[in-house]
């Protein structure tokens, strides 16, 4: 039989003592009484169950409070995650990337190409720039680098692309005519019910970039595509390294397909003067064999020349 409540229990048997909930990323384990008051404060004057905050966990509310003053900002975050069904990991990495900041920035002609509500929802899955520092990539990779740097860490690329992304394919063979095309990365939207073709530039944007992306587009839609199945039109992304933003609104005016033009950062959190300095992988493999095998067999150091 189970304790009645106030009766004490034996030594045998004591009473549990009651877990304290700590601070998201804190190893203070205080108890978050603080934190009662931050979440008054936030949603005061306004029905907590109307919130998305209501429909997040504890761990998810400590974030949001500690690491986001703004209470707008803090609003935007948690509707995403909510919405989306982020983790902590990865609430806490779109923080830190400034995504809010970075989510519909890339220009496009989605307002006179696709219906106003499909366009408003179609800018959600936009960013720019998208933050690729998880790649590692070294100084003067190639294009293809690029791609098997992302593809060999898809679930890292889809969590920054955002919910909802399917991914169909990479270098997707496409026959149009008696010529086969290859599109560099192939992706479905179940939100959007479209195809989402990414072409990756290592680059400056230029206008052939965007006409090829535009032909793909088209490709896409004739060939792949299922009105009957609900499909959308689909959508291309030009991912560029670098881009003028008047002659991508040149090259993108009067284009039919809905087309936008998004840079990518792949050191973004260092300046370039320390970027040269840095090791490369080879550099960091190099020492690590070194210190595994300190006996394997080196190359002797020159030393003073002898007379034969």
């Amino acid at each position: 039989m189970g304790t009645a409540p106030g009766r004490s229990r034996s030594a045998s048997h004591p009473r549990p003592r009651p877990r304290r909930l700590t601070c998201a990323g804190c190893t203070c384990a205080r108890p978050p009484t603080h934190a009662f008051s931050q979440v008054k404060t936030w949603i005061s004057g306004r029905k907590y169950r109307e919130q998305a905050a209501a429909q997040l966990p504890w761990g998810h509310i400590l974030v949001l409070l500690d690491r986001l003053p703004d209470p707008s900002v803090r609003d935007w975050y948690a509707g995403q995650a909510a919405h989306h069904g982020w983790s902590r990991a990865t609430l806490v990495h779109h923080i830190s990337s400034d995504r809010h900041l970075r989510v519909g920035a890339a220009p496009n002609n989605f307002p006179t190409t696709l219906p106003a509500h499909e366009s408003d929802l179609a800018h959600e899955i936009l960013q720019d720039p998208y933050n690729l520092d998880f790649l590692g990539l070294d100084a003067g990779y190639s294009e293809r680098d690029l791609e098997d740097a992302l593809i060999g860490r898809l679930t890292h690329f889809l969590t920054e692309l955002g919910g909802g992304f399917s991914f169909v394919g990479r270098q997707y063979k496409l026959t149009v005519g008696n010529s086969d095309f290859y599109l560099d990365l192939l992706f479905f939207h179940l939100g959007l019910r479209r195809f989402v073709v990414f072409e990756l530039k290592i680059g400056h944007a230029e206008p052939e970039h965007i006409g090829k992306l535009n032909f793909y587009v088209n490709a896409v839609d004739d060939l792949l595509r299922k009105p009957e199945h609900g499909d959308g039109t689909t959508i291309g992304i030009l991912l560029a390294a670098d881009r003028d933003d008047i002659v991508v609104e040149y090259a993108l005016r009067g284009l039919d397909s809905p087309l936008a033009v998004s840079t990518y950062t792949t050191h973004r959190s260092l300046p370039a003067d320390v970027r040269p300095a840095l090791p490369t992988a080879a550099d960091l493999a190099d020492v690590i064999r070194d210190v595994r095998h300190p006996h394997d067999s080196q190359t002797p150091l020159p030393g003073p020349a002898t007379d034969s």
